[in-house]
């Protein structure tokens, strides 16, 4: 034991090494000279790192992240009253709003092929008596629920 009485253990994750002699000072004066020391021990410590053969600074300043590009939103679907939906005419599966109520929407297909492809997978899983409720049918399972209706892809 130290004349004051301190146990001091080497932390558990580095190697044992020689004790340090302890430095005998007036009682009124140990957090002096404790302070002092630790200033002294991170300047020595940080220029050790600078003199360290190899030893790379660190940059002085991190680069700013570059901000990311703006995100533009999709135009919204065009607001139609009932004349202008059923006057719409698809050349491709179109979104439309309704402008009575802009919450509702109409998707207009071009073909009854066009809607069958969009939607006919999701009446099996919701609609169809027939088929299962608990996976979505692949492309083979699928045309065999149709044809076992009696059906085609464009009216099932």
């Amino acid at each position: 034991m130290n004349e004051d009485d301190t146990v001091r253990l080497p932390p558990r994750h580095a190697p044992p090494v020689a004790a340090l002699p302890v430095a005998r000072v007036a009682p009124g004066r140990r957090g002096l000279l404790l302070a002092g020391l630790g200033a002294a021990g991170l300047t020595l410590g940080g220029a050790a790192f600078w003199w360290w053969p190899g030893a790379e600074p660190l940059p002085a300043q991190t680069p700013p992240i570059p901000a990311p590009p703006p995100m533009h939103a999709a135009p919204a679907p065009p607001l139609l009253d009932q004349a202008g939906i059923l006057t719409h005419v698809a050349r491709e599966p179109t979104a439309l709003r309704w402008a009575a109520n802009p919450r509702v929407w109409v998707l207009d297909f071009p073909t009854l092929g066009s809607q069958g492809a969009a939607f006919n997978r999701a009446a099996a899983l919701v609609e169809k008596a027939a088929t299962p409720r608990d996976r979505i049918l692949d492309d083979a399972a699928l045309a065999a629920a149709i044809a076992a209706d009696r059906r085609t892809p464009e009216d099932w």
